[in-house]
């Protein structure tokens, strides 16, 4: 950890940049996985009513033609997607907190 305080004081806008894209790749992928959940489970409602025989069990079921391998199911998907954000804030806010202790 030694390595990441020295870059977090020889290049604080490199370190500042790097947490914002991980809080933006990680909220990203939190908010299109939770439309994703209930996008699923407005498709199975039909087939809980018996209108529709088949029901899609995940997002490459019912979009088959996107690529939604880097969208979050399940509750690890959700675990990473929401610690990558939250490393990305820890990331940004350590960075300014020392930055101003050493100035």
């Amino acid at each position: 950890m030694e390595w990441l305080t020295i870059l977090m004081l020889e290049k604080p806008k490199a370190i500042k940049g790097w947490g914002k894209a991980l809080f933006n790749i990680g909220g990203l992928a939190t908010i299109v996985g939770i439309w994703g959940v209930l996008a699923l489970r407005a498709i199975a409602m039909p087939a809980k009513l018996g209108t529709v025989g088949a029901i899609a069990r995940s997002l490459a079921d019912a979009y088959p033609a996107f690529p939604t391998w880097w969208i979050p199911e399940s509750a690890a998907g959700f675990g990473i997607s929401i610690s990558m954000a939250a490393l990305g804030v820890w990331l940004v806010m350590a960075t300014k907190h020392l930055n101003r202790a050493f100035r």
